[in-house]
């Protein structure tokens, strides 16, 4: 085999060999493992609990998440406010993410408060994207984008995506992005930072926030 094509052999080994081993066994964060995001949001992984995964505010409070970021969160308290969705669909589709994996869904939210229950319904159509490389301010990482359109229950027009780049490296999304079909507004949020436990002290959280990105 000449040189060239050795090269290229070897290049596409690493793009399809070991990244798809990890994309059918996708690990979880390293316990105690802290994320910082750009909007200031930090949150550090707590340990898995089967089909979900405990995380922990930074004031302490745990909370439980599904490990597929476009499974929506089932139950929350705000305040005075009580928040509760039922997903009627195979989200479990698109876990473990592979390119190609679709999955459609209908959420039931239903929001309690002051004796009252606030009720609306959504409609979503999922799909793992192809594998690609991502660069973020924490780094550069192997993703499986998962894009996610909400349509509208009525007239089943387009009015929302929402995209997760999950990284199998770290076991998280390195970036999450919403945009709004109707008007073309986008809100993005990358990594600023991974810190492993031993590492992830206040002082340190506090100067990556401070000094931002």
């Amino acid at each position: 085999m000449r040189a060239s094509n050795w090269v290229i052999a070897l290049v596409a080994g690493m793009m399809t060999g070991p990244a798809h081993a990890e994309f059918d066994n996708p690990a979880s964060p390293e316990a105690g493992t802290v994320f910082i995001f750009t909007d200031g949001r930090v949150e550090r992984f707590v340990r898995s609990a089967g089909e979900e995964q405990i995380w922990a505010t930074r004031r302490g409070r745990e909370y439980a998440r599904s490990v597929n970021p476009a499974e929506p969160i089932l139950k929350w308290e705000i305040g005075d406010r009580l928040g509760n969705r039922t997903v009627f669909g195979k989200t479990e589709k698109l876990w473990p993410p592979k390119p190609g994996n679709s999955a459609r869904f209908r959420v039931l939210t239903e929001i309690e408060r002051d004796g009252r229950t606030r009720r609306s319904v959504q409609n979503w159509t999922c799909r793992v994207q192809k594998m690609s490389y991502l660069t973020v301010p924490a780094g550069t990482y192997t993703t499986l984008p998962i894009s996610c359109v909400r349509y509208s229950v009525n007239t089943m027009r387009p009015l929302q995506k929402r995209t997760w780049w999950w990284a199998p490296d770290i076991g998280h999304y390195v970036q999450r992005r919403y945009e709004s079909i109707r008007d073309g507004e986008t809100t993005e949020y990358r990594l600023c930072a991974a810190l492993p436990e031993r590492r992830a002290s206040d002082a340190r959280i506090d100067a990556i926030l401070e000094t931002g990105c």
